[in-house]
């Protein structure tokens, strides 16, 4: 199991870093970077989350964490994660595909400078692939919810409750600042 905690680490890092397209010279690679390494980012910890969920758990292992269902395998956990991953994979290549990427440009008080931005910051590519993270983390709390062994499942109930809770008050502080800035705040308030 620690080989799904270092993978998790990875998706926490990866939305570390996520800032570092947008402070880059806006171009189509730094565009489409920012969409993958956010997204993708955020979708490997809710998978991981996932994978560990009581539901997916109790159905696929005892009391003991002994392999009991083996319809999928015998790494059932490496399976969910997979598959998650890679619906979002599939959602970010076929938004990528379709959708054209453009540096925007915006007039700023001096006349001989423009302040230019990413066009994917607010499009729909981004928000359909945020959108399914949000699906996945509330789902995820569902799964978590069956959890009927709260001590011997170190309160996984609390912990992805509390987990989520936060994440939503994130994603209602990162959409408002979006859409409440313009310009070059934009970028600072995705950054942030």
């Amino acid at each position: 199991d620690y080989k799904i905690m270092v993978f998790m680490l990875f998706g926490l890092a990866l939305c570390f870093f996520t800032p570092v397209p947008l402070l880059l010279e806006p171009s189509s690679a730094t565009c489409i970077s920012y969409v993958i390494m956010f997204n993708f980012g955020l979708t490997i910890p809710l998978a991981t989350l996932f994978s560990k969920s009581a539901s997916v758990r109790h159905r696929f292992f005892d009391e003991n964490m002994e392999l009991k269902n083996g319809a999928i395998g015998s790494k059932p956990h490496l399976l969910v994660i997979a598959a998650v991953l890679i619906l979002q994979i599939i959602i970010l290549s076929i938004g990528i595909r379709f959708t054209p990427t453009y540096i925007e440009y915006h007039a700023t008080e001096n006349w001989d400078v423009k302040y230019a931005e990413c066009s994917y910051v607010k499009n729909t590519v981004f928000w359909i692939s945020f959108g399914y993270n949000m699906i996945l983390s509330i789902v995820l709390t569902f799964l978590s919810c069956k959890s009927v062994k709260m001590d011997e499942d170190f309160k996984e109930l609390k912990w992805v409750s509390i987990t989520t809770c936060c994440f939503y008050c994130m994603c209602f502080i990162f959409i408002t600042c979006i859409y409440s800035v313009y310009g070059k705040h934009v970028v600072e308030a995705a950054s942030i």
